[in-house]
């Protein structure tokens, strides 16, 4: 399976997408991995334009699990983990599990706009970081024209190809980290 890994958001806080929880044997090693049936995401929901969801809707087509990582930068989220849980699915959210981080996973994956997405292999590769589209738009009116790299992205892995653009500038809002 893949994973395609979101950090984002325009005016409320980044969220990213996981499987449910994973275990492991101390000294053990965890793989994210389709073959696991534990692929990672990462997402923008409220950007509005219904782009962020039909890309989910896609991915999930496709077998890739969508996680949403909430990045809080060190500082109270305003909202609590309950609150986030509902507001994610009132966006129509379909990700599979909703992380609040303090920055360690936005910087590990060197997020620094929202949404900033990343696709991982069934080997757990990285193939994927940047942005969601070619139009750094919210505007529904722009997304007919616009490459979904995300779509693009998963639809090459899937077909065993490797990903044609597999590196775009991010463009939105900047990650607040607390360091």
């Amino acid at each position: 399976d893949t994973v395609a890994i979101t950090v984002n958001a325009l005016n409320d806080a980044p969220v990213n997408t996981v499987p449910a929880a994973q275990s492991v044997n101390e000294d053990g090693t965890l793989t994210f991995s389709t073959g696991n049936g534990n692929r990672i995401s990462v997402a923008d929901v409220d950007a509005g334009s219904g782009n962020m969801q039909a890309t989910q809707k896609h991915a999930g087509a496709k077998d890739v699990v969508w996680l949403s990582v909430n990045t809080t930068g060190g500082t109270p989220d305003p909202k609590l983990p309950a609150e986030l849980a509902s507001w994610v699915k009132a966006q129509k959210s379909t990700a599979k599990a909703l992380l609040v981080d303090d920055g360690k996973l936005g910087h590990a994956f060197d997020a620094r706009t929202t949404p900033h997405m990343y696709l991982i292999d069934p080997q757990g590769k990285l193939v994927y970081a940047g942005v969601i589209d070619s139009k750094a738009s919210a505007n529904p009116g722009d997304i007919a024209s616009a490459t979904n790299y995300v779509t693009q992205a998963i639809n090459e892995v899937s077909a065993g190809k490797p990903v044609s653009k597999p590196v775009t500038a991010a463009y939105g809002c900047s990650v607040k980290y607390a360091s």
